[in-house]
């Protein structure tokens, strides 16, 4: 790792790469400038037809004692973390999506935060940019008073994006690489689960940038999230967990809002899904939660619950109204 030695490496910074050309060179530089000084950013094009290689090519010449570069063939996110993983010689581990970019005191807070009170993971806030700039910082609520707190959703629970984790702790967890969808629940939780102290910064460090790409509606790949339940599920009873009720309780809670509530409102939109691709993916989702056999009666509701939702919104055309309505009072308050 040129003049850094093995053990000067405080953060392994990994940054799957796939057809991110736009963004690229901001989430590079973001990282080469954070403040903490002794990272390693192991940078793996994941087959990308663009010109990121070329620009992965530049940066990893021009910061040789920092960057690491896999120019690898087409394996999925998933599998590059892993490689990722498997490569890193730092003390802690981050991930960073490469079209998004961070703060450049991120690492520098959260590991010193890590040492100081010998963390296993660190958590900070996630700020979400869109197309016009504009954000909405998602800061990390500050009553979080126990392990299990981080299981819920709305504390950032299924992004590894914005953790920082002793590498010993994860050594043994891996993406599942079997589905497109929910992957980073799977290992968020086992990571969670596995660690023994855990806390936050409340300052919202990441910058995750929406754009085309990442809003694609994927309905096939959106039945991977019941897998990705499924091998949790299996995971929480292997290792006896499904005996605390706090964290099975989590648990559910997540699979109702992720899997049930999330795969359901995909068809909410009828300019993005067609009736034809609704009424077949409707019946899929349903078919898929029927098969699983640990949902308690509460989740078998709220299928029911928000097919017929969903099912109402379109028939009656409720989708365009709200928004038509939405855009005039924002339009009258401009």
């Amino acid at each position: 790792m040129g003049d850094i030695e093995v053990q000067e490496i405080k953060v392994s910074v990994i940054v799957p790469i796939y057809n991110t050309e736009k963004f690229l060179k901001k989430c590079i530089d973001s990282i080469v400038n954070q403040t903490l000084e002794e990272i390693e950013i192991i940078l793996i094009n994941d087959g990308s037809t663009d010109n990121s290689h070329n620009i992965c090519e530049e940066y990893s010449k021009k910061y040789p004692q920092k960057i690491r570069y896999i120019n690898n063939k087409n394996i999925g996110c998933s599998a590059s973390r892993n490689l990722g993983m498997s490569l890193a010689q730092g003390e802690y581990i981050a991930f960073v999506d490469s079209d998004d970019y961070i703060d450049k005191e991120m690492y520098q807070e959260m590991y010193e935060k890590a040492k100081k009170e010998n963390l296993d993971i660190v958590v900070c806030g996630i700020t979400y940019v869109n197309q016009e700039t504009k954000k909405r910082i998602s800061s990390i609520p500050s009553n979080i008073s126990k392990k299990s707190d981080y299981l819920i959703y709305k504390n950032r629970m299924a992004n590894p994006v914005n953790k920082l984790y002793r590498k010993n702790i994860i050594k043994n967890i891996l993406f599942p690489i079997d589905t497109h969808s929910g992957e980073d629940i799977v290992f968020c939780y086992k990571s969670i689960l596995k660690a023994k102290k855990i806390n936050h910064i409340e300052k919202s460090y990441y910058y995750y940038i929406y754009h085309g790409n990442n809003s694609i509606f994927n309905l096939e790949k959106r039945l991977g999230i019941f897998i990705a339940f499924k091998e949790l599920y299996i995971y929480l009873k292997d290792n006896d967990y499904l005996k605390n009720k706090e964290i099975i309780k989590k648990f559910y809670e997540n699979f109702n809002f992720y899997a049930i509530r999330g795969a359901f409102f995909m068809l909410l939109n009828p300019k993005l899904v067609s009736n034809e691709e609704y009424e077949k993916y409707d019946k899929l989702f349903y078919k898929e939660l029927k098969k699983i056999k640990f949902l308690p009666f509460k989740s078998k509701v709220l299928v029911y619950y928000y097919r017929n939702i969903i099912w109402g919104i379109r028939k009656f055309n409720l989708y365009t109204i709200l928004k038509k309505l939405k855009n005039y009072f924002k339009e009258r308050n401009a």
